[in-house]
């Protein structure tokens, strides 16, 4: 390898012997057939980890997408593991945490059967409904029809919250946010529901408690969601032009004014990154959480 960089051709005729050796290097996937893969390729979550432990289930899991096309292969990802082990260590050592769920990855033979899977999405198996989503063209966040939610339990799953809100009307997906480390939750997500109408049923359910698969409860922190489109580019430009105009601020025009806004959020929120990051109680108890996990 160190020949390879060292020695630098410096005529176009040893450029040409390289070339050739070239042909002879095994050399890796090329970007385009991943690219290739994409549209055949669905995402699908809150998926039982006996499906990687149980073979019959893992059977059910992959008639379930053979039932609608020819299935090249499936990857699974998002594991959570009893200990905090180097991740190949863990899954050879059987140390999957058994009240977890997994990601997985679909790959049809063609496109159009990937499409088709999606009407797949909260379809229940065994006994967890399937968030199925497609990796070309995922579906978009709504604010008018989700809700955010903080204050849950790190161990939460999305059954558990699916359950909790599946009285305020049909929902499209749940979505909980997790460590990369230790696939704990880190105690917020979303729920996005078909109808907008259910958004106002679920907003009721803010400072309610829900009951965890431990037995214990917690006072939910619901909201309503927020879209966060902010073009950094087009507002800074924006801003601009606003001081080129040397206009007063009573001078300016509603979204002269929302661009100034715009402008001043994101500013703040460069100078809050440079800053230490600050220490709630609820992080401190996600820190704790892990070491725990790590000592086990």
């Amino acid at each position: 390898m160190s020949g390879l960089i060292d020695e630098a051709p410096s005529r176009k005729k040893s450029r040409s012997k390289d070339a050739n050796d070239a042909k002879d290097v095994k050399l890796p996937k090329p970007v385009e057939q991943e690219l290739e893969k994409a549209p055949k390729t669905i995402f699908v979550g809150n998926i039982p980890s006996s499906v990687i432990l149980d073979k019959a289930v893992y059977k059910r899991f992959k008639k379930l997408f053979r039932n609608i096309g020819s299935v090249d292969s499936i990857r699974f990802r998002s594991i959570g593991f009893k200990e905090i082990l180097p991740r190949k260590t863990a899954f050879l050592a059987g140390k999957i945490n058994e009240n977890s769920t997994v990601n997985a990855y679909v790959v049809f033979t063609d496109d159009k059967d990937a499409k088709k899977s999606l009407n797949l999405n909260g379809t229940v198996f065994e006994n967890h409904h399937l968030r199925i989503d497609s990796i070309m063209h995922p579906r978009p966040q709504d604010p008018r029809r989700s809700v955010f939610i903080g204050n849950l339990e790190f161990e939460t799953i999305d059954e558990d919250v699916y359950k909790h809100f599946q009285k305020c009307g049909n929902i499209e997906y749940v979505r909980l946010i997790r460590d990369s480390t230790t696939n704990l939750g880190k105690g917020f997500g979303y729920v996005q529901f078909v109808d907008s109408v259910a958004v106002e049923k679920a907003l009721l359910l803010n400072g309610k408690p829900m009951k965890n698969r431990d037995g214990k409860s917690r006072n939910l922190r619901v909201s309503q969601a927020k879209r966060i489109l902010m073009n950094k580019r087009k507002t800074e430009l924006q801003v601009k032009k606003i001081k080129k105009s040397k206009k007063s601020l009573n001078d300016l025009d509603a979204d002269s004014k929302s661009a100034l806004g715009r402008y001043a959020k994101i500013v703040n929120k460069h100078n809050r990154s440079n800053k230490k990051a600050r220490v709630t109680k609820r992080s401190t108890e996600f820190k704790k959480k892990a070491r725990e996990l790590k000592k086990k």
